[in-house]
């Protein structure tokens, strides 16, 4: 509930702590994964983000979530990259 708190309340550095400790002890819980990811994507890490979703499917099967939130990321980066 804290990390979920400090990532909803955008206390970004309070929550990739409460996160890794998270995952430190359950570190196949694939809902804190996939909050991880999310909060690397605001802390403005594509990358990471979207490797973050790639595990989660690659541990765990197909997910819906982290398959639309890997592929929103790649549009964006894609649109940011046509900018230029």
């Amino acid at each position: 509930a804290a990390a979920k708190s400090a990532l909803y309340g955008g206390r970004w550095g309070e929550a990739r702590r409460r996160y890794d400790a998270w995952l430190a002890v359950e570190p196949g819980d694939v809902e804190a994964r996939l909050e991880r990811a999310q909060l690397f994507d605001r802390l403005g890490e594509p990358v990471r983000a979207r490797d973050a979703y790639a595990a989660v499917a690659a541990q765990f099967g197909p997910n819906p979530t982290a398959a639309a939130a890997a592929a929103r990321i790649d549009r964006r980066e894609r649109v940011a990259a046509d900018l230029f």
